[in-house]
This record gives structure tokens, sequence and C-alpha cells, in this order.
């Protein structure tokens, strides 16, 4: 799909005229002062300077106006953002489903895009894991929103584990009237730029919306937004197991033998880490989980072995 910016009210020629007076800065033919004010504005029209400079620029319109015959990015109607835009949240977990809840406790109109089929699918995938902090510090604005549902809150001490959040939390959230038509399950998000601008077309740039390209089963679509918020995370993308963030040699080679952070080795991966020998490579909390799941695996399955080590970068 294909979208053009042009302002209203401008004929062909003078269109013309714009075009060349709105070449980069550092062109070497200079605009008739006519064309020059009719580009950068009448305070310009003195200026001495070839081209639009830095702080001549009028700011450009941000309706999106469709090519004949071709079909516009989607818009959507709502009481805020630019020219009633939605704000568009990436990832419909815990952080996206707030940013949501928060954004309609304000008056603005979210779009949540997720890739998976599900809400919190990444969340659902460390199930097993108990979260280090309770459920006070888990829900927010989101709470307020399932609070007229009839929904029971959950002790706020208690830790829960990452299905419980999933089951107890961010379903039930996504169901609630006000999110509930603005969360679209299976669309991948895999470009953002500025609505109408490219490497060689920058004025106006800050002025302009978000085009937001999305892979769905159905085709690919582009959404106009007034605002992206990026909660998709990193999970799916672990860190390398080599130093300065690169592979270690013969990584891809060992892929089969790897697993990725946070495994089951109690529950549904049981079977591929009893009575093997198992190297645990890190430092952080999702290390030190699964190093404790492994103990306990090793307590039932005593051929397990386990052994631990990370990698420490140091500044010369």
């Amino acid at each position: 799909m294909t979208v053009q910016y042009e302002p209203p009210n401008q004929d062909a020629a003078s269109a013309a005229a714009v075009s060349g007076c709105c070449a980069p800065a550092d062109q070497v033919s200079c605009c008739d002062a006519s064309a020059k004010a009719e580009c950068c504005g009448t305070a310009a029209t003195g200026s001495s300077r070839c081209g639009c400079q830095a702080g001549d620029a009028p700011e450009e319109p941000s309706t999106p106006i469709p090519v004949t015959g071709e079909q516009a990015p989607e818009t959507f109607g709502g009481p805020a953002g630019s020219a009633g835009l939605p704000v568009v949240v990436i990832g419909a977990g815990p952080v996206g489903l707030a940013a949501a809840a928060h954004l309609v406790e304000r008056g603005l109109e979210p779009l949540v895009l997720e890739a998976a089929d599900r809400v919190g699918a990444a969340v659902a995938e460390w199930g097993h894991v108990p979260l280090f902090s309770p459920w006070a510090y888990d829900i927010a604005a989101a709470a307020r929103l399932l609070g007229t549902t009839g929904w029971t809150s959950p002790d706020p001490a208690q830790l829960p584990t990452g299905r419980d959040l999933v089951e107890r939390y961010l379903a039930p959230l996504a169901a609630t009237p006000e999110l509930a038509g603005r969360i679209r399950t299976g669309a991948r998000v895999v470009a953002v730029t500025r609505h109408g601008v490219d490497k060689t077309r920058t004025i106006g740039r800050d002025g302009r919306p978000y085009l937001v390209r999305i892979d769905t089963s159905g085709g690919v679509t582009d959404v106009i937004a007034s605002a992206v918020i990026d909660a998709s995370g990193s999970w799916g993308r672990s860190n390398p197991l080599g130093a300065s963030g690169l592979p270690a040699v013969g990584e891809s080679e060992a892929t089969p033998w790897l697993s990725g952070p946070l495994p089951d080795v109690l529950g549904r991966e049981r079977e591929r880490f009893a009575g093997r020998r198992v190297l645990v490579v890190g430092m952080g909390h999702s290390a030190a989980n699964t190093l404790l799941s492994l103990v306990r695996l090793r307590e039932q399955e005593p051929e397990t072995r386990v052994a631990a080590m990370h990698w420490a970068a140091h500044e010369p």
C-alpha cells in the first residue's frame, strides 16, 4: 500500500516550485523569492541562503491522502492523539496491557498488536517460574478496569507464577469491554516509520504520524498512529554465548544441544535434562532459577550432572 502527503489547495505549478525550494539545505541553486516564501514561509524571503534551512520550513499537514487506485493505511477514530489516531502498543504482555489500560484512563485510543495467537504468550512459556515481585507490584491501572467486572484481586503479598499472571490477570484484563476490541492477536509488527518521509524527504518529520506495518495471516496491513509504545520485550532473543554480544565460535553448529532461558526442567522438558550432564551459562535470575530446578531434578534423578559458568567482561 502506498500513500502520499500533498499540501491542500496547491496546483501542479506551485507544487513544482515548492519541490525546487524544498530540496536539501546544501543545494547549490537558490529559489526565487516567491517560491521560497511559499515553501519556507514569509520570514525567509529576505534570506540569502539556498533552500529551506533549519527553522524555515513550515509544518506540513498530517492528513494522509491515498494515491488514486491504491488502498490507504488504516486509520482509527478516537478522542485524542494526532487527528484522532490511535497509540499503537506492540505486545500484549504485562507491560503492553498495562500501557493500554493507562491510555484508556487518559481518554486516548490504544491499539494493541500481539504477534502470537493469545495475550501473554511469552509469559506463558515460562509459566512454571515464580515472579520475584508480589501481586501488589504487578497490577495498577489494569486492576481498576478489572474491578468493574467482578474480578477478585489476588493476595497482594503472594508471589505469582507466570501461569498465574496469564490466567488470573492478563486474560481477564484483555477480556474487559475497554480493551477487548482494541487488541489484535496474530498481528506481527515488522516495521515502524514516519508516515510520508524517507531518506531524502525529511521536512516536517517530527510532526508527522507513524506508519506501522503489520504482517497477519490475511496479508500485510499499514496502520497510521499518533505514537508507538514498544512493549514487545526481549523473550525469544537470547544473549549469545560468546563475549561482547557475539556468538561463540561453533555456537550455531551446537544449536541442537542448546536450550533457551528458563526451560521447564521439572515439567514438559524433563526428559531432555534428566540423567544428562547439563551446563548452565549465565549469572542472572534465569540462570539461578534454572540451577535451582536442576538441583531438584538431580534429587529425583541422581544420574543428572549440573555445572555452571558465566562470562565476565572487563574494560581494559
